[in-house]
This record gives structure tokens, C-alpha cells and sequence, in this order.
């Protein structure tokens, strides 16, 4: 069944590797990528912050003019990256992905109601906005997120690494991702074993996993990392392993503890080199 893909356009720096990364997930098993460009109504959100947080002194009339102009160049940006995106890679009738433009104009959160409606969304991180959009789409869509990396990747779903750590967030993550496993060649189940766990009770679970997924038709292999390697050590571990797509269950722990003490969701949403899959 072909899968419908959420592209989340910034207008900033990020677009080409959002769009390349969700045209790559698409052609998988063949799907539609909807390129959306969300954005705030400039009036509104002005005339909004200028009620809840009044400054003396503010000019509405330069503040809306200031933002929209903002607004033109970031609107005109993701819609060159959208239309490069269409010729490099040979769109059309007979191609097995379908890419389409929506831009839209809202003070409400249009990118999270559209998240719900598709089978995946695909982010970049962008310095210059806050990760919590991220993280908003990754627990309140109820679908998967693909975090998109700095560069666009050339491969996608052929060497595949899995993070497993047994629990509710990494079986649904797994289930989630299995369309995007279509064409693998290589698949990886890492671990990271618990300070003082020995390495034989950690592969216990990895072991389960590999079970499970080759009654499904796959082959895998099981790596661990050094015991206490800290949340970047998957991440390590996947590079290690030449991996073109990490699959991982998100927030395992609750997310202010993450957010206040690091771990592995955190490490991942401030920065991989390959483009990685979650799932609360």
C-alpha cells in the first residue's frame, strides 16, 4: 500500500534535505509526499502577541511588515526547494512518487492537525527554530516522525539499524517503521546495555527482537555497545555499522527527565548524521 508522507517545510536551510529524505522514503514501496509549508498569519500573531505581552513603545504596523517580509523570503525559499526537489528527481506520470505543494496561512498549529492525517512526517532541524515544534509532532500527532539529517542522505532503508531497548516505544517504533524495511539488505539490532549489566543479560532482549523479526523474513545482526556509553553511543554505534536509517522508540523515559538529564531521544533530536525514525 503506498504511503502518504508529510514534508514540513521551514523555509530555512533544512527544506532539500526534508524533501530528498521524504522522496527517498516514498519510493520504498511507491507513495505521495505532500510538501506543506505552514505558517503563521502574520496579522494574527502580531495582533495576539501585542495583547498578551503589550510593550510600550511596540509599532504593530513595522513589526507586521518586518515579519512578513520575513515571511515572503522563507515562503519563496521552500518553493525553490520544492521545485528543484521535482526536477532532480524526475517527477512525473510514470514515476512511482507523487510530490505535491501546499502552503497555508494559520495562527493555529497547521502542521500538527496535518500530521495526524498522514502515515509519516518528515523534520529538519533548523537553528534558527526551537526543537519543541519537533517535539510537539513527535507525542501529540499519534503517527511516527522522520528526523531528516544535515545532508541528504543517498540511500535509504538498505542498511537499517534498529535502537532496542525492550519497552512499549521501541515495539511501536519497530511496527511502525516495517513498510520502510521493504528493501533491506542489512539489518542491525543495537543495544545498550545498563551500567553494570553484563553483556549476555543485555543481548537477552536483542536476541527476542532478532527471533521476531526473522520469522517476518528478515536477517539480523546484533551489536552492543560498551556498558554505560552514555545516549550517544546508539548513535555511534550506527555510524559504525554504515547504517542509512536509525528506527527508535522515543521518550522512553518522561520527557522532562530527558530534557534535564539527557538521553538517547534528546541526543537525537539536537543531532545525527543519518536520518532517524521515531515513535512515542
Amino acid at each position: 500500500m503506498a504511503r502518504i508522507i508529510l514534508a514540513s517545510l521551514s523555509g530555512l536551510s533544512s527544506d532539500r534535505t526534508v524533501l530528498d529524505t521524504a522522496i527517498a522514503a516514498a519510493r520504498i514501496e511507491g507513495g505521495h509526499v505532500l510538501a506543506l509549508r505552514a505558517r503563521i498569519d502574520v496579522v494574527d500573531a502580531v495582533a495576539a502577541a501585542s495583547v498578551g505581552f503589550p510593550r510600550p513603545g511596540l509599532n504593530i504596523s513595522d513589526s507586521i511588515a518586518r515579519i512578513r517580509e520575513e515571511e515572503r523570503l522563507r515562503a519563496r525559499h521552500a518553493r525553490e526547494a520544492y521545485d528543484e526537489a521535482h526536477r532532480r528527481h524526475g517527477i512525473g506520470k510514470a514515476s512511482p512518487v507523487t510530490l505535491a505543494w501546499e502552503e497555508t496561512a494559520s495562527l493555529s498549529d497547521t502542521l500538527l492537525a496535518q500530521a495526524r492525517y498522514h502515515d509519516l512526517t518528515v523534520m529538519g532541524r533548523d537553528q534558527e527554530l526551537s526543537v519543541e515544534r519537533i517535539r510537539t509532532v513527535l507525542l501529540a500527532s499519534g503517527r511516527p516522525l522522520l528526523v531528516a539529517p544535515p545532508k541528504p542522505p543517498s540511500l535509504l532503508g538498505k542498511t537499517v539499524a534498529i535502537a532496542w531497548k525492550e519497552g512499549a516505544e521501541a515495539a511501536r517504533a519497530v511496527t511502525a517503521a516495517e513498510p520502510l524495511l521493504a528493501e533491506v539488505e542489512r539489518l542491525f539490532i543495537l543495544t545498550a546495555p545498563d551500567r553494570g549489566a553484563t553483556q549476555d543479560s543485555s543481548a537477552g532482549p536483542a536476541a527476542r527482537l532478532a527471533g521476531y523479526l526473522t520469522g517476518k523474513g528478515f536477517r539480523t545482526e546484533i551489536r552492543l555497545t560498551e556498558p554505560g556509553g552514555g545516549p550517544h553511543a546508539i548513535r555511534n554505534l550506527a555510524y559504525e555499522c554504515d547504517a542509512d536509517l536509525l528506527i527508535m522508540g522515543a521518550y522512553a523515559h518522561s520527557r522532562m527527565r530527558e530534557m534535564l538529564l539527557g538521553g538517547m531521544t534528546e541526543a537525537m533530536l539536537a543531532d545525527c548524521a543519518i536520518p532517524v525514525f521515531l515513535f512515542h
